[in-house]
């Protein structure tokens, strides 16, 4: 069996609740149970109804299942994405004979999976190989059949004492940005390279238009790719220092040292550091990172796929390890629902009465 890397972006699900005798909002408050059954009713509805489809309809996102039971910690969804919108060729990769053709109206499913903390809002979203999902169409996807949502929050707020739910919006997911780029290198166990970028602009600033020492000196590495450079047309490049093949690799001494001054420093336009994590993963480290994205490496199946137990307890695992570098999020007892069948009764009794909703309201 064959490596594959897995890699997951993480964001966070809150929602908001009034004190109504403080009449004050918390905004990082989350309630599993409103996820539950957002995910839930979507899942009632006829796929073709659970759609979404986005970019002059070249992309399609749907939610496949969802299991809220998966562990005590956990739930666990799937969702597929699906590019499309163009007359494709399917050849066979053994001989290269064609097998068939996609037409505009088909496409190649991705399948991806994504896990709920129950307790704190965090969801762990796979990443997907048709670079189709992005946060936004998460968003738009969870937000179908919002009215029927916004009335399971109001039937909640009836069993409610001094809070208010509230239900505009129903869910919030943001970003989680990624650590401060110092914190991130610290979880590399050896460095393979440190890129760094031209102040002047890379694209506008070539190895030939640098003004070096005008002493003949056979031994000065630049001087000699600035002179080769010149003498041939090769087009536009970009120039990037790299140093590579570190005696020392292990991150730690003069190489931290070194590795933090190009943090720092305001002399160089950007950089890139390149290393090996505690899970034995090859990272890429920018100061332009805008997500949290983990990642590990793990045994693939025949179909190339990894085992969902071994997604998890990464996972698990991380969480454990960086619980204090995530967002915090407000807890506090909810009203219990132990007799789930009365409840659930009780709720579409109160559905079937609730017809209040504002005219004007949209769908999300």
């Amino acid at each position: 069996m064959a490596k594959r890397k897995v890699k997951f972006k993480i964001f966070k699900i809150s929602n908001l609740i009034t004190d109504t005798i403080k009449n004050s909002t918390t905004y990082n408050y989350y309630n599993h149970r409103i996820i539950d059954f957002i995910l839930l009713n979507i899942l009632s509805h006829k796929k073709k109804d659970r759609k979404k489809t986005y970019n002059y309809k070249t992309e399609t996102v749907y939610l496949l299942n969802y299991n809220p039971y998966f562990n005590s910690e956990y739930s666990h969804g799937q969702i597929v994405t699906i590019r499309h919108g163009k007359e494709q060729r399917n050849v066979n990769v053994e001989d290269l004979s064609l097998a068939g053709l996609i037409k505009t109206n088909q496409g190649i499913e991705y399948t991806i999976d994504f896990f709920i903390n129950k307790q704190k809002g965090y969801i762990f979203v796979e990443q997907d190989e048709n670079y189709v999902l992005t946060i936004s169409k998460l968003r738009t996807l969870l937000r179908l059949f919002t009215k029927e949502a916004r009335q399971y929050v109001k039937y909640l707020n009836t069993l409610e004492g001094n809070y208010l739910i509230e239900d505009k919006p129903i869910i919030d997911i943001e970003i989680i940005k990624p650590l401060n780029i110092k914190e991130q290198i610290k979880l590399l166990t050896s460095v393979k390279s440190v890129s760094l970028f031209d102040k002047d602009q890379t694209q506008d600033r070539d190895i030939e238009d640098i003004d070096f020492d005008n002493e003949s000196n056979d031994n000065n590495f630049f001087k000699l790719a600035s002179e080769t450079i010149s003498e041939y047309d090769i087009g536009d490049y970009d120039t990037i220092l790299k140093l590579t093949n570190f005696k020392k690799r292990r991150f730690a001494g003069d190489l931290e040292k070194f590795i933090n001054y190009v943090i720092e420093s305001e002399r160089f336009g950007g950089y890139s550091i390149e290393g090996t994590d505690a899970y034995g993963v090859n990272r890429v480290f920018t100061p332009d990172m805008l997500t949290r994205d983990i990642q590990f490496e793990d045994e693939a199946d025949s179909n190339g796929i990894v085992n969902i137990n071994k997604k998890i307890d990464f996972i698990q695992k991380y969480l454990s390890d960086n619980s204090d570098n995530m967002p915090k999020t407000v807890i506090r007892t909810e009203p219990d629902y132990k007799d789930i069948k009365n409840f659930l009764k009780e709720f579409l009794k109160f559905k079937g009465d609730c017809t209040e909703v504002d005219k004007k309201e949209k769908e999300e």
